[in-house]
């Protein structure tokens, strides 16, 4: 049998924990665990969502998920009512504090992701995406490394479009020059360029990265989710990324502008 330290399931849990000593300070300024972020990480890019589909999303257990949520509504953080198609069931949602409070975090979080990645090397970065993401679609069946990789590049370059005040600039002036810099495919270039912020998404973009990126171009929120929607129903169920692995995105509500 293989030696305790040479576990892998051991291995990663341990570079989990390492990796959350760079965030675990900043969420405790605001009183919040690690679950309960990622409760917020979700709800922040939905219109609203029961509590199933919460729990999939959040790689969260039920009964664990029950009890954050009673803190979170305690604090004003979330929304929670009941389904007007069926009683039985709750519809959770973000509210105005907790949208706030992302705000606030997000971009200290996304310093710290700049930190991991000035320590570990952008490439290291990159192929640790791939081989995660490989190990996960090998067992669930989902899209290939390749494709982790060529998500990852733009991922990285919607991010740096969004903190970047000077390369926003080159791209509203050149976008071939700035997208020529990054290793994307023909389908993704493409919808960066247009925008097409609906294939974006289904191609795997990040909740957070893509809504600041569709603001940039002029997107307000309610757009943003139709966007969204509109994508899934052209282009099918996302492909890559967390969506991939939690319903392909098909769990929108009907929540519209008035």
């Amino acid at each position: 049998m293989r030696q305790y330290d040479y576990s892998l399931p051991l291995l990663l849990l341990k570079a989990r924990e390492a990796m959350m000593k760079r965030f675990i300070p900043i969420l405790r300024e605001e009183n919040l665990s690690a679950e309960q972020w990622r409760v917020i990480r979700v709800l922040v890019e939905v219109d609203e969502l029961d509590a199933t589909t919460l729990a999939e999303r959040g790689v969260l257990m039920m009964p664990s998920l029950s009890r954050m949520l009673r803190s979170l509504e305690a604090r004003e953080l979330i929304i929670r009512k009941l389904d007007p198609g069926d009683q039985r069931r709750s519809l959770i949602s973000i509210s105005h504090r907790g949208r706030k409070m992302f705000e606030r975090l997000a971009p200290r979080n996304e310093l710290a992701y700049s930190e991991i990645e000035r320590t570990l090397g952008s490439n290291k970065v990159k192929l640790l995406y791939s081989l995660l993401n490989e190990s996960i679609d090998s067992v669930v069946g989902g899209p290939s490394g390749i494709a982790s990789m060529s998500l990852y590049s733009l991922q990285k370059v919607l991010y740096q479009l969004n903190r970047d005040e000077r390369l926003r600039t080159q791209f509203t002036d050149d976008p071939d020059a700035v997208t020529n810099q990054y290793e994307l495919s023909s389908e993704e270039r493409q919808a960066l360029l247009k925008p097409d912020i609906g294939l974006l998404y289904v191609l795997g973009v990040n909740g957070q990265i893509l809504m600041h990126y569709a603001a940039f171009r002029g997107y307000e929120w309610f757009d943003y989710l139709d966007a969204m929607r509109a994508g899934v129903k052209q282009h099918g169920p996302v492909r890559a990324g967390v969506y991939a692995l939690t319903g392909g995105g098909q769990s929108f509500t009907g929540e519209r502008k008035s």
